[in-house]
Formats: C-alpha cells, sequence, structure tokens
C-alpha cells in the first residue's frame, strides 16, 4: 500500500482489514499446530504398525504377557483402542494434509526471501575466483540470510 492510500480513508480500512486476517490467520495456524500438537502428545507412543487390520506398536515394543500373546502399551489389537489413540487416528484425516498446506506455504514463503537474495559477480580475480555478493544485503556472496535459509537444504 502506498502512503497516498493510507491517507484515504477507504485506503486505512483496507489496510487495517488486511493486517486483521493475516493475524487471524496466524492464531488460527498457531492455535491448529497447538491441537494437533496436543493428539499427538495424548497418543501412545509410537511406532505403530497395522496387523490383521488393528492398529498396534510396533512389535519393538510389544510386552510379552503369555506364551503366545503380546500387549501392547495402550493398543491392544482386536479389543480396544484408548479414547486419546482414537482421536489421533480420526483427526489424522484432516490434521496431515493441514500440516502439508502449512510445509507447502512455508517453502513459498522461503522461495519467495531467497528470490530477494541473488549472487551477483562483481569481478574476477586472476587465481583468486570470482567476487561476489548479495545486491539486496550489500556484502559478500553469500549473505546471512540466504545462507540461513539454505542451511538445511539436502540434509536428512
Amino acid at each position: 500500500m502506498t502512503a497516498a492510500m493510507l491517507d484515504d480513508p477507504e485506503g486505512r480500512a483496507l489496510a487495517a482489514a488486511i493486517h486483521e486476517r493475516k493475524r487471524k490467520t496466524a492464531m488460527t495456524t498457531t492455535d491448529q499446530l497447538a491441537a494437533i500438537e496436543a493428539r499427538a502428545e495424548a497418543a501412545t507412543d509410537g511406532p505403530w504398525e497395522t496387523h490383521d487390520g488393528d492398529v498396534v506398536q510396533s512389535y519393538e515394543i510389544a510386552v510379552k504377557t503369555g506364551e503366545h500373546s503380546y500387549e501392547r502399551e495402550g493398543i491392544i489389537p482386536g479389543e480396544y483402542v484408548r479414547e486419546n489413540d482414537a482421536e489421533f487416528i480420526a483427526r489424522a484425516r484432516t490434521d496431515i494434509p493441514t500440516l502439508l498446506a502449512m510445509v507447502r506455504e512455508q517453502r513459498a514463503a522461503i522461495e519467495r526471501v531467497k528470490a530477494l537474495h541473488v549472487r551477483e559477480v562483481l569481478a574476477v580475480h586472476e587465481g583468486y575466483g570470482e567476487e561476489a555478493w548479495c545486491p539486496n544485503c550489500r556484502v559478500h556472496w553469500p549473505c546471512e540470510d540466504y545462507a540461513a535459509l539454505t542451511a538445511t537444504e539436502g540434509a536428512e
């Protein structure tokens, strides 16, 4: 928004509406993440597996309860699923797409910021190589912003 637009009452109203929408979106995202995290924390520890149509904890953490039977903490195949586990499973269908959308939005935001920080060659020195800088930050390449944004790329 330009300064002239902010001098206009309609422009100020539009700017206020945009600011409020961004604030609510950020709050909703924070609330969504907190709710998803709470469900994950309340669920039985994993890893989980499927076995004969039941959701069970991994055999690695199963406790032998008899000659041929195993009990998994909180999840017993064919008998019951704890309420917190059922809530976690039921919400996964919407939680996972929500989280994926958030990851996509964050990646897009990172790409937009990275596009502001481009490598520009200033000179080529014999025996030394290229001298480059970030014209946005006005420092030698890579600038701190670009380095921070790309630090985890390719990391596993």
